[in-house]
C-alpha cells in the first residue's frame, strides 16, 4: 500500500488524500497513517511529504 500511495503521489501533480483513499479503496484515516509511516524510511533519501492543511495535498 506504501508503494501505491508513494507512486500516486509522483505520477499525479496535485494528488489529494480524498483522490488517494477514493482510487485504493482505503480510509483517509489508513492514508494518513501510511504516510506517516512513510517518513523515517524516505529520510535516507532526502525525501519529505508534508500535507498541505488548506487542500490535503502532499508537497
Amino acid at each position: 500500500m506504501s508503494f501505491q500511495i508513494l507512486h500516486l503521489f509522483f505520477i499525479n501533480n496535485n494528488t489529494t488524500v480524498n483522490q488517494i483513499s477514493t482510487e485504493l479503496f482505503i480510509s483517509r484515516s489508513f492514508c494518513y497513517k501510511t504516510i506517516d509511516a512513510l517518513v523515517e524510511p524516505l529520510k535516507g533519501w532526502h525525501i519529505e511529504l508534508n500535507l498541505s492543511s488548506k487542500r490535503d495535498s502532499p508537497n
